[in-house]
């Protein structure tokens, strides 16, 4: 056949691979699976699915070679993902290669295990030789690993501190019976871990221990549940070095841990909430960090409410930096107020402020939420910044939901306050975008206040927002909030109205713009 669009070297490896495979050329066909080129990586992928369907015990020979002795991380990293693949109890590589085959795979993975340096690389090892021990260790087909991994807990250097407590993670789920003679080491080596100045080898005593509480019972968990204050200790400690990375990795895990047992929380919720407040308020973090410690908190609302609302640091703390991540939107008003853009990134800050006062509001209560808001709010809309203002609108619309019987009560003051910003050409239009979608959301949760006492100045107040057809994004939320206001509404009060509204969503239609066509 032509020779296709690559290299004559690449390609005759191919070809040579049909009949044999060295160790070179082995390393070559990975990473030539690894090639931008669709027509290399394709014939690789072919030769190499081949080998692994008809030569089992040449794939995993050559296999072992590359990932032990290559100098190549590419090549070796590649691999040791499909080797993850091809030692798992379902594998037909594995069931179908011989003993003695198996046997090397194992002998391979202890050796790099003892000896790898190189950090990457042994995560992938652990991967794989954690898969290999889920199903193995148990039967008693690998009688080897258990005296190597306590060898490894023993051992003074991080690397294999680290590993050992990455397969002991994962054998914890599939394995625990037999490795109940190494859970004394293990706790000994978590203790150590969250101690020792490594960021990589403390996330992993976190992950370990993670993985002990959830697959764990009785005494043996309790055991490790006694290690959580030690785990926010380390979280602090990382926090007070704006440590983002291994700083998301702990929250990460410990939402897990509120997902499996918020109760296990409890004694210490009350320093949790602080130190997520320091988080969420720490200037030199990410914003991504920032927000994960918000997420945190609202997740521990919801399965926790009662002692998450005993602890103050919620009024005082927690609720004013949700509300200041509101005041985080971007200001090109250019594409927002044309609708260009499909989804904002720039905006994440405040959503997740949102996020928080609405489920906070919803979950522990709406009359704390709103005393502890509301002077923010109030500060807020008296300020010359439109920041402020929107972020004080968009705040009133988060809280209702949970707030409805307070608000309920002030619905007359809170409409006149909104319709007020929505109509007022003066405006900032964000916040006037802002408060039309605050009437919006009065028009679902009051609706038969709204119709019943304050119909018409809603409605004018929406169509005067559909009419600022400069602004596309206010007059599409506006001809949407009409969808609101006039559910459950009866014809009879509607149809007097109705020329207004249909001659504003007919202009509306007139504008050459999607967002604005589809919400007419």
């Amino acid at each position: 056949p032509p020779q296709p669009p690559h290299t004559p070297t690449v390609y005759h490896l191919l070809l040579l691979l049909r009949i044999s495979a060295s160790m070179a050329d082995f390393q070559q066909l990975a990473r030539a699976c690894l090639s931008p080129e669709n027509g290399i990586r394709e014939q690789a992928e072919q030769r190499l699915q081949s080998l692994r369907k008809g030569e089992a015990n040449t794939y995993l020979s050559h296999l072992c070679n590359v990932v032990a002795n290559s100098s190549d991380l590419q090549a070796r990293m590649f691999l040791c993902v499909m080797l993850r693949q091809d030692v798992g109890p379902r594998s037909p590589v594995w069931n179908s290669c011989s003993p003695k085959a198996k046997d090397a795979v194992k002998v391979m993975l202890l050796g790099l295990l003892k000896d790898e340096k190189n950090r990457i690389i042994r995560k992938h090892v652990c991967q794989a030789a954690g898969r290999l021990a889920s199903h193995t260790v148990a039967k008693g087909t690998w009688k080897s690993l258990l005296p190597a991994l306590d060898q490894m807990c023993k051992s003074p250097h991080s690397l294999h501190l680290e590993s050992s407590l990455h397969i002991a993670g994962i054998l914890s789920e599939n394995a625990s019976n037999a490795m109940k003679p190494l859970f004394p080491t293990l706790h000994k080596v978590i203790l150590k871990a969250l101690g020792s100045k490594d960021s990589s080898l403390q996330v992993a005593a976190l992950r370990a221990t993670e993985s002990f509480i959830v697959s764990l019972e009785g005494h043996a968990q309790a055991t490790f549940i006694k290690l959580l204050p030690k785990l926010f200790e380390v979280a602090a400690q990382l926090a007070q070095k704006a440590d983002d990375e291994p700083l998301q990795d702990y929250i990460d895990e410990i939402a897990s841990l509120v997902t499996f047992r918020c109760q296990m929380f409890r004694p210490m919720m009350a320093n949790i909430i602080k130190l997520m407040a320091n988080i969420a308020g720490h200037k030199d973090l990410e914003p991504g960090t920032r927000r994960m410690a918000l997420s945190l908190v609202v997740e521990l609302a919801k399965r926790d409410r009662t002692s998450v609302k005993q602890v103050k640091e919620m009024t005082s703390e927690i609720i004013p930096l949700a509300y200041s991540f509101m005041e985080r939107v971007d200001e090109d008003m250019n594409k927002w107020s044309q609708g260009t853009e499909e989804k904002d990134d720039d905006d994440e800050d405040f959503c997740m402020g949102w996020d928080t006062l609405d489920n906070l509001a919803t979950n522990l209560g709406g009359g704390s939420v709103l005393n502890a808001a509301w002077p923010l709010i109030q500060k807020a809309l008296s300020s010359k910044s439109w920041l402020h203002r929107h972020a004080a609108i968009s705040a009133v619309s988060a809280l209702t939901p949970g707030c409805q019987k307070v608000m309920a009560e002030k619905l007359g003051n809170l409409l006149s306050m909104v319709a007020k910003l929505a109509a007022s050409k003066d405006e900032h239009v964000r916040v006037r975008w802002a408060a039309v979608n605050c009437i919006g959301r009065f028009c679902v949760l009051f609706s038969d206040e709204i119709h019943e006492r304050f119909a018409l100045p809603t409605l004018q107040c929406l169509v005067g927002g559909i009419n600022s057809r400069d602004h596309v994004r206010l007059a599409a939320s506006a001809a949407l909030c009409i969808v609101d206001y006039c559910r459950g509404m009866e014809a009879e009060r509607l149809q007097p109205r109705a020329e207004a509204v249909l001659g504003a969503l007919r202009k509306l239609l007139g504008v050459n713009a999607r967002l604005a066509q589809t919400a007419a």
